[in-house]
Protein backbone atom coordinates (compact mmCIF):
# COMPACT_ATOMS: atom_id res chain seq x y z
CA UNK A 1 0.00 0.00 0.00
CA UNK A 2 1.10 3.51 -0.98
CA UNK A 3 -0.11 7.03 0.20
CA UNK A 4 -0.29 9.71 -2.87
CA UNK A 5 0.33 13.24 -1.08
CA UNK A 6 -0.31 16.19 -3.37
CA UNK A 7 2.05 19.42 -2.05
CA UNK A 8 1.38 22.73 -3.26
CA UNK A 9 4.10 24.69 -4.37
CA UNK A 10 5.01 26.19 -0.99
CA UNK A 11 5.51 22.22 -0.07
CA UNK A 12 2.09 22.15 2.16
CA UNK A 13 -0.14 19.04 1.56
CA UNK A 14 -3.14 20.47 0.02
CA UNK A 15 -6.92 20.28 1.47
CA UNK A 16 -8.42 16.73 0.32
CA UNK A 17 -4.79 15.10 -1.01
CA UNK A 18 -4.04 12.38 0.34
CA UNK A 19 -5.27 8.93 -0.65
CA UNK A 20 -4.21 5.28 -0.26
CA UNK A 21 -3.36 3.88 -3.62
CA UNK A 22 -2.21 -0.06 -4.48
CA UNK A 23 -0.28 1.13 -7.32
CA UNK A 24 3.48 1.40 -7.16
CA UNK A 25 4.84 5.06 -7.10
CA UNK A 26 6.39 5.63 -11.00
CA UNK A 27 9.15 8.40 -11.62
CA UNK A 28 7.50 11.37 -12.96
CA UNK A 29 9.66 14.35 -13.97
CA UNK A 30 6.29 16.32 -14.86
CA UNK A 31 5.08 16.12 -11.14
CA UNK A 32 7.42 17.45 -9.37
CA UNK A 33 4.82 18.08 -6.58
CA UNK A 34 3.95 14.51 -5.95
CA UNK A 35 5.25 12.54 -2.99
CA UNK A 36 4.89 8.29 -1.81
CA UNK A 37 4.77 7.03 1.26
CA UNK A 38 5.14 2.88 1.27
CA UNK A 39 4.46 0.06 3.37
CA UNK A 40 6.58 2.17 6.30
CA UNK A 41 3.69 3.14 8.01
CA UNK A 42 3.20 1.29 11.21
CA UNK A 43 -0.18 0.50 13.75
CA UNK A 44 1.21 3.25 15.52
CA UNK A 45 0.83 6.27 13.53
CA UNK A 46 -2.62 5.13 12.34
CA UNK A 47 -3.60 4.86 15.76
CA UNK A 48 -2.15 8.20 17.17
CA UNK A 49 -4.50 9.70 14.31
CA UNK A 50 -7.67 11.87 14.99
CA UNK A 51 -10.11 9.65 14.99
CA UNK A 52 -13.06 12.68 15.00
CA UNK A 53 -13.56 16.18 14.83
CA UNK A 54 -16.01 18.85 14.85
CA UNK A 55 -16.65 22.26 14.87
CA UNK A 56 -20.04 23.82 16.14
CA UNK A 57 -21.68 27.32 16.65
CA UNK A 58 -22.92 28.35 20.16
CA UNK A 59 -26.32 26.61 19.61
CA UNK A 60 -24.53 23.62 18.83
CA UNK A 61 -24.93 23.57 15.12
CA UNK A 62 -22.18 22.04 13.01
CA UNK A 63 -19.94 24.03 11.34
CA UNK A 64 -18.61 22.73 8.00
CA UNK A 65 -18.13 19.01 7.63
CA UNK A 66 -16.33 17.38 10.51
CA UNK A 67 -15.35 13.98 10.92
CA UNK A 68 -16.40 11.05 12.32
CA UNK A 69 -19.11 12.94 14.15
CA UNK A 70 -23.11 11.38 13.66
CA UNK A 71 -24.59 15.07 15.87
CA UNK A 72 -23.88 17.75 18.11
CA UNK A 73 -26.61 18.69 20.54
CA UNK A 74 -26.91 22.14 22.77
CA UNK A 75 -28.66 19.87 25.90
CA UNK A 76 -28.74 23.79 27.81
CA UNK A 77 -26.89 26.76 28.71
CA UNK A 78 -23.10 25.64 27.44
CA UNK A 79 -23.86 22.35 28.08
CA UNK A 80 -22.96 19.99 24.71
CA UNK A 81 -23.15 16.65 23.38
CA UNK A 82 -20.79 15.44 20.45
CA UNK A 83 -21.98 11.66 19.56
CA UNK A 84 -19.58 9.83 17.05
CA UNK A 85 -20.16 8.18 13.73
CA UNK A 86 -18.16 4.97 14.99
CA UNK A 87 -17.62 4.28 18.42
CA UNK A 88 -14.48 4.22 20.53
CA UNK A 89 -13.71 0.65 21.69
CA UNK A 90 -13.86 2.06 25.30
CA UNK A 91 -13.53 5.39 27.17
CA UNK A 92 -10.07 5.57 27.60
CA UNK A 93 -9.75 7.68 24.38
CA UNK A 94 -8.40 11.00 24.75
CA UNK A 95 -10.88 14.20 23.75
CA UNK A 96 -9.50 18.04 23.55
CA UNK A 97 -12.11 20.70 23.79
CA UNK A 98 -11.64 24.20 22.85
CA UNK A 99 -13.65 27.31 22.81
CA UNK A 100 -13.91 30.56 20.51
CA UNK A 101 -14.48 33.92 22.32
CA UNK A 102 -14.49 37.48 20.81
CA UNK A 103 -13.76 38.64 24.59
CA UNK A 104 -10.89 38.59 27.06
CA UNK A 105 -14.14 36.29 29.02
CA UNK A 106 -12.04 33.23 29.25
CA UNK A 107 -13.30 29.66 29.29
CA UNK A 108 -13.14 26.41 30.28
CA UNK A 109 -14.28 23.43 28.50
CA UNK A 110 -15.01 20.18 31.04
CA UNK A 111 -15.74 16.75 30.31
CA UNK A 112 -19.27 15.68 32.38
CA UNK A 113 -19.31 12.16 30.91
CA UNK A 114 -17.57 10.21 27.81
CA UNK A 115 -19.04 7.13 26.49
CA UNK A 116 -18.12 5.04 24.40
CA UNK A 117 -20.48 6.53 21.75
CA UNK A 118 -20.39 10.15 22.70
CA UNK A 119 -18.54 12.90 24.66
CA UNK A 120 -20.95 15.21 26.89
CA UNK A 121 -18.82 18.80 27.86
CA UNK A 122 -20.01 22.12 29.99
CA UNK A 123 -18.13 25.67 28.67
CA UNK A 124 -17.73 28.12 31.55
CA UNK A 125 -16.57 31.50 32.55
CA UNK A 126 -13.91 32.41 35.40
CA UNK A 127 -17.40 32.62 37.32
CA UNK A 128 -18.39 29.47 37.05
CA UNK A 129 -21.43 29.72 35.18
CA UNK A 130 -22.21 27.70 31.66
CA UNK A 131 -21.84 30.00 28.60
CA UNK A 132 -22.59 29.24 25.17
CA UNK A 133 -19.79 29.55 22.73
CA UNK A 134 -18.39 27.82 19.42
CA UNK A 135 -16.00 24.83 20.24
CA UNK A 136 -13.61 22.40 18.58
CA UNK A 137 -13.58 19.10 19.69
CA UNK A 138 -10.81 16.46 18.78
CA UNK A 139 -10.84 12.54 19.72
CA UNK A 140 -7.95 10.54 19.44
CA UNK A 141 -8.28 6.78 20.80
CA UNK A 142 -9.04 3.20 19.80
CA UNK A 143 -12.28 2.47 17.64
Amino acid sequence: AFLDVSLASDGKVLDGAVFSTSAAPTVDAGVANKKYVDDEITAAHVSARCKAWVTHNSAGVIQGSGFNITSTVQNDTGDYTVTWDTDFADTNYAVSITSHTATDEGTFCSIKTKAVGSVRYTVTNRAGSNVDFACDVMAFGDQ
